[in-house]
């Protein structure tokens, strides 16, 4: 990310919004662009990330330029003997298929990636979460980047429906015969492995591909996972996640307003904590305070993009409906 942000605790209320937001004194220093060397400890957490991880900013970038090609698509359909139609659709979807190949290996990467990063973040127990973040900048950094990436990628996808309409022609267009060299009219047996990796590929990639949320989904399997594990890890991982809702929300509060990165890990942030923390996020002795993120989120943005940050989080969130969630707290997130 290229904000690093502050890291506060807030204080406990017992009306989610009764107080303004406190900034922490390190906040100038923690906003500030550039960060310390990594440490050797963190060289050697960060050395270890899978290296599809670096390949996140590409995906967004390619993601967000993708057009589509309903007219090709919709040409070749309406014509299916016409072979040139055919290749001029086929080649021209085959970026939606790079891009879904490459987004899936990335989130089979990231329950690694995040486990790597918690577990550093969490390797002693004695030290607060708030303080372990500090002390750790780039661990800490890469973190939140990886919070904001995944909201990022999945409002991309969501408001990209032509990728997954390419894509469906692609995997439809396997059960083609493909082409004939003029050496052989039977195909090979290389060929006819290559096109059944094809198919198996295409079909994994269509279930995991239909999942509206896709990468929030994965991290938040991925901090269940870690907020089970022993040694108490998972107290210590719910704190981090606390850290760091509060940290963005304090951020975008203020100088940092409407900043997308920002945003976007605020939103990953509650999620995760709500979907690990047993008593969730939205009860009224949180420890973040959620409806002020909800005005946050509301004012800092433009009234689209607060619409997706606030669905993201409200699809993707497991304690908001309970019965110790406020009328108020409700009402602010359209649940009342």
């Amino acid at each position: 990310m290229g904000i690093i942000l502050s890291l506060f605790k807030s204080p406990r209320r017992d009306d989610p919004a009764a107080a303004p937001l406190v900034a922490s004194p390190l906040l100038e220093l923690l906003t500030s662009v550039t960060l310390p060397e990594p440490t050797p400890a963190e060289t050697g957490t960060l050395s270890r990330l899978p290296p599809i991880l670096a390949e996140r900013t590409r995906i967004l970038q390619e993601l967000r330029a993708y057009t589509g090609n309903t007219d090709l698509v919709r040409d070749a359909i309406s014509n299916g003997k016409d072979e040139e139609r055919f290749e001029l659709a086929w080649n021209a979807v085959q970026p939606s298929v790079s891009i879904l190949g490459d987004a899936y290996k990335l989130s089979e990467a990231l329950p690694a990636a995040l486990s790597l990063l918690l577990s550093h973040l969490t390797s002693t127990r004695s030290t607060p979460g708030s303080q372990a973040m500090l002390e750790n900048p780039n661990i800490t950094r890469y973190l939140l980047s990886v919070f904001s990436w995944a909201v990022e990628f999945d409002m991309l996808k969501l408001n990209r429906p032509q990728l997954q309409n390419d894509f469906s022609f692609y995997r439809r267009s396997l059960s083609r015969s493909p082409p004939q060299t003029a050496s052989s009219t039977t195909p090979s047996i290389s060929t006819m492995k290559q096109t059944l990796e094809q198919d198996q590929l295409a079909d994994t990639l269509a279930l995991w591909s239909g999942q509206s949320y896709i990468m929030l989904n994965t991290l938040i399997r991925a901090c269940e996972e870690c907020g089970r594990s022993g040694s108490g890890m998972g107290q210590q991982v719910v704190g981090v996640l606390r850290e760091c809702a509060n940290g963005c929300m304090t951020a975008v509060d203020g100088t940092m307003k409407g900043n997308y990165e920002l945003s976007s890990a605020l939103v990953a942030s509650i999620i995760l904590y709500d979907n690990t923390d047993s008593q969730g996020a939205f009860h009224r002795s949180s420890p973040i305070n959620t409806r002020q993120a909800a005005r946050i989120l509301q004012t800092s943005s433009s009234t689209e993009r607060s619409a997706e940050l606030l669905g993201a989080l409200t699809s993707n969130v497991r304690h908001l409906n309970d019965e110790g969630t406020s009328k108020a707290v409700k009402a602010v997130f359209g649940k009342a």
